[in-house]
C-alpha cells in the first residue's frame, strides 16, 4: 500500500484513533455528541477535567485538548506519545492494526536512513549510543519508585538503568522519564548470537502521563527476549515493563530463571513477528492485564501462536489488575507471591492449552473458578421483576441474546423501558439503544412515571417551579443515572463499540443491553431481502452478547398480516406468534429466549381482574425458551401468562401478585 494511502486510511479511521487512546492511556471515550467524544488529556497533569476531545472533520478523526492546546490526527499522536518521526508512526501503527505496510515503508526508510552514530560523534537525526543517554548506576527516584512497587533494584539491575540528562533526552527528564528498560533483539549470525538493542522504554517515576513510552528513534520491541536460552522450558508474556520486572525479579530470587523466562510486550494487542516466534520455547503462558482490552488481546496473541506452540491463557484472581499487582496483595513477600502466582498458572494448565476449538474442560475449570466467587455469580443471572418470567428462565435473564416481538403500537418500548426502571433501581447498568425514539421522548416518559410530570409539560418546557424542584431533586435517582440512553447508534459497529465502553465503564457491575429496535439497526453487509438483513443483525447481537457476556434484548417489530397463519381460505385465522417472528426475518434462530406481546381476547380478561383504565394488560407469550420448556407439556400450546403496565408508575406487575399491588 503507497503511503499515501496508508495515511488516509489511517486518518480516516475512527476505531484507529480510539484504540490508540484506549493502549496508550486506558481511556474510555466518552461520547458527547455525534462524531464526538472527550476524555481526560494525559499531555498536560489535569486529570479532573476531561478537556480531550476526538471528533470527525472533512472525513479525518483528529483530536485536541482544549487545556493544553495539543492538537492533530491519528499519526502525530503516536510520533508526541513515542516520540518517533512520522514514518515511524505510521509503522508502529500500521503493525499494531495489522495494515499492508511493510514494503513501501521499508523501502521509504532504506533511501532515507541516516548512518547509524559513531562512537564520536552523532550524526545528525540518527538515536545517540545507549551509554550516552543511560546510567548503570540508578538514580535514588528509580530505586524508590521499584521499592515502591515491591520489585528489589538489586534483582533487577541488569535489566533496567537510570536516564541522563542530555540534549536529546532533556524533554523526557524533565518530565521524570528516569526509568529505562531496553528491549534486545538476540539474532543468529554466522552461527553466532548478536544481541541488538532495538528498543528503548522509559517510565515515569513522578506518576506523570503517559506511564510509559519509547525514546525517540527506537520502536516498540518486547522485553526479555534475551532471557530466553536453549534450557529454557516455559516462557510467561506479560503486558509492559513493570509487570516484566515484577516476574523477572521473582524468578531471579526463586532460581527459576534458568528453566522459565519472562518476556514483556509493549502493549496489549502486540504481535510477534515470525523471527521472533521463532525464539519462544515450546510452552508459552500468556498472563495479561485483567481489562477487555487485555484479554483480548491475549487471545489474539494465543491465536497467532498455537500452531506451533503450547499456549495457555491465564486468569488473575477477580480485584486484581496486573502481576504487579498481584505482588502488592502479597505485600511483596515472595512466598505469598509464589503461591498466589502458582494458582494462576495452574488453573491455566488446568483449562488447558489455547485452540480456537474449545473443549468443555476449559469451561468446567471456569465453572469451579467463578462458583467459588459469590459475586461472579450473581452477576451471571439477572432478575428480571416478573416473577413468573424469571421462574421459567430458572432465576432470570442470562449472557445471550432475547427477543420481543409485537404487533405495532402494542406497547413494547414502554415496556422494555418499564422493565429497565425496575432493572436500574435494583442495582442493574442498563443501556438502552433507542433507533426510534430520541433520549428526550425517553426521558419525558421516565419524568412521567417516576415525578407525575405530564411528558407534554417536559418536552414542551411548561415546568413550574414546583416541578423544577422535583427535577432537581430527583436527578440523582438511579433511574436518571443507572440507565444510559443512546439514540445516536445506527449500525452493529456502533452498538460494538459503545457497548464495549459501557461495559469497561463499568466493570465489575451486572449490565443489561436493550436494542429498540431491531429491524432499524443497520447491519454489517446491505442485503436485498429485508429478512435477510434482519437475520444478519439478530446474529450479530447474538455475537455481541456473547462476546461481552451481557444479555442484550431486541425489540422485533411485526407486521398485522404476519401475526395471522392461514391454513387454508376457509379456516379462520388463527394467531401464530413463531411464524411473527419468521416473517420479521428468520431471528428466532439466535434466540435464546423469545416472548411476544400481544392482546389478551375477551375471554381471557373475563378470567383476570379489572383495575384502572391506565393499567394496560399485556398477554407474554414464551416462544423459545433454552433454559426451560416453552409449551405446555399437555396441551401442547406456547406458555403464555399476563402482566399489567401501569402506565401511570411505569411499573410492570404479575396478574396473579394483583392483591399485593397497593396504591392504585
Amino acid at each position: 500500500m503507497p503511503i499515501d494511502e496508508l495515511k488516509d486510511q489511517i486518518k480516516a479511521d475512527e476505531h484507529i484513533l480510539k484504540s490508540l487512546i484506549a493502549d496508550y492511556w486506558g481511556e474510555n471515550l466518552q461520547r458527547v455528541g455525534i462524531d464526538r467524544y472527550r476524555c481526560l488529556c494525559h499531555f498536560h497533569p489535569d486529570q479532573n477535567n476531561p478537556n480531550f476531545y476526538i471528533y470527525k472533520k472533512d472525513g479525518e478523526w483528529r483530536f485536541k485538548c482544549f487545556a493544553c492546546g495539543e492538537s492533530g490526527d491519528a499519526i502525530s499522536f503516536v510520533q508526541k506519545i513515542e516520540n518517533c518521526d512520522f514514518i515511524e508512526a505510521l509503522k508502529l501503527i500500521a503493525e499494531r492494526f495489522s495494515l499492508p505496510f511493510l514494503e513501501e515503508l521499508e523501502t521509504h526508510r532504506s533511501k532515507n536512513k541516516v548512518k547509524p552514530a559513531s562512537s564520536e560523534k552523532k550524526e545528525e537525526g540518527a538515536p545517540p549510543p545507549f551509554e550516552w543517554i543511560v546510567d548503570r548506576a540508578l538514580l535514588p527516584e528509580v530505586e524508590e519508585y521499584l521499592k515502591i512497587r515491591h520489585i528489589k533494584p538489586e534483582l533487577v539491575k541488569e535489566k533496567v538503568y537510570s536516564l541522563k540528562r542530555t540534549s536529546w533526552t532533556e524533554r523526557d527528564y524533565e518530565r521524570g522519564y528516569f526509568l529505562v528498560v531496553p528491549a534486545i533483539y538476540p539474532k543468529k549470525q554466522n552461527e553466532k548470537v548478536i544481541y541488538e538493542l532495538v528498543g528503548v522504554r522509559l517510565r515515569n517515576v513522578k506518576g506523570q502521563l503517559p506511564k510509559s513510552k519509547s525514546l525517540k528513534g527506537y520502536r516498540q520491541f518486547p522485553f526479555g527476549l534475551e532471557n530466553i536460552t536453549e534450557e529454557t522450558k516455559e516462557v510467561l508474556i506479560v503486558e509492559g515493563e513493570i509487570d516484566y520486572l515484577t516476574l523477572y525479579a521473582f524468578l531471579k530470587n526463586a532460581q527459576l530463571d534458568k528453566e522459565i523466562a519472562v518476556v514483556g510486550l509493549p502493549f496489549a494487542r502486540y504481535r510477534f513477528p515470525d523471527d521472533v516466534k521463532e525464539l519462544l520455547p515450546g510452552r508459552v503462558v500468556i498472563i495479561p492485564d485483567n481489562d477487555p482490552v487485555g484479554k483480548e488481546g491475549a487471545k489474539e496473541l494465543a491465536k497467532s501462536l498455537f500452531r506451533e506452540r503450547e499456549v495457555f491463557i491465564a486468569e488473575l484472581p477477580q480485584g486484581i489488575k496486573d502481576v504487579n499487582e498481584l505482588m502488592e496483595s502479597s505485600e511483596g513477600d515472595y512466598s505469598r507471591f509464589a503461591s498466589s502466582l502458582k494458582a494462576v498458572i495452574d488453573g491455566a494448565y488446568i483449562r488447558g492449552p489455547y485452540s480456537p476449538i474449545s473443549s468443555p474442560r476449559e469451561h468446567i475449570a471456569l465453572v469451579i473458578s467463578e462458583s467459588k466467587n459469590k459475586e461472579e455469580t450473581q452477576k451471571r443471572v439477572i432478575p428480571t421483576g416478573i416473577k413468573w418470567i424469571d421462574e421459567l428462565l430458572n432465576g432470570g435473564i442470562r449472557r445471550g441474546f432475547y427477543g420481543l416481538a409485537g404487533q405495532p403500537a402494542i406497547g413494547k418500548t414502554s415496556f422494555c423501558l418499564a422493565l429497565s426502571r425496575h432493572l436500574v433501581n435494583n442495582g442493574i447498568k442498563v443501556l438502552f439503544f433507542s433507533l426510534e425514539m430520541t433520549i428526550e421522548d425517553l426521558t419525558a416518559q421516565l419524568v412521567d412515571w417516576e415525578l407525575g410530570i405530564p411528558k407534554y409539560k417536559y418536552l414542551d418546557r411548561r415546568l413550574n417551579e414546583w416541578d423544577i424542584r422535583k427535577l432537581s431533586e430527583a436527578v440523582s435517582f438511579p433511574v436518571f443515572n443507572d440507565l444510559k440512553i443512546d439514540d445516536e447508534a445506527e449500525s452493529i459497529s456502533d452498538i460494538e463499540e459503545r457497548l464495549n465502553l459501557f461495559v469497561n465503564e463499568n466493570e465489575g457491575n451486572p449490565v443489561v443491553v436493550f436494542v429498540d429496535y431491531l429491524q432499524r439497526v443497520t447491519p454489517r453487509e446491505r442485503k436485498r431481502d429485508a429478512r435477510l438483513e434482519a437475520s444478519s443483525v439478530a446474529y450479530d447481537l447474538k455475537r455481541i452478547a456473547n462476546k461481552f457476556q451481557v444479555p442484550v434484548i431486541a425489540i422485533s417489530s411485526v407486521s398485522r398480516e404476519g401475526y395471522r397463519d392461514r391454513k387454508d381460505s376457509k379456516s379462520k385465522s388463527k394467531k401464530n406468534p413463531l411464524t411473527a417472528f419468521k416473517e420479521s426475518g428468520d431471528i428466532e434462530y439466535s434466540l435464546y429466549a423469545g416472548f411476544f406481546l400481544d392482546y389478551p381476547d375477551e375471554e381471557e380478561l373475563s378470567q383476570y381482574p379489572l383495575l384502572e383504565e391506565w393499567h394496560l394488560p399485556i398477554k407474554i407469550i414464551l416462544v423459545k425458551n433454552r433454559f426451560g420448556k416453552a409449551r405446555d407439556s399437555k396441551t401442547g400450546e406456547f406458555i403464555s401468562k399476563f402482566c399489567y403496565l401501569d402506565f401511570k408508575k411505569g411499573k410492570l406487575f404479575d396478574v396473579e401478585e394483583v392483591e399485593d399491588v397497593v396504591d392504585f
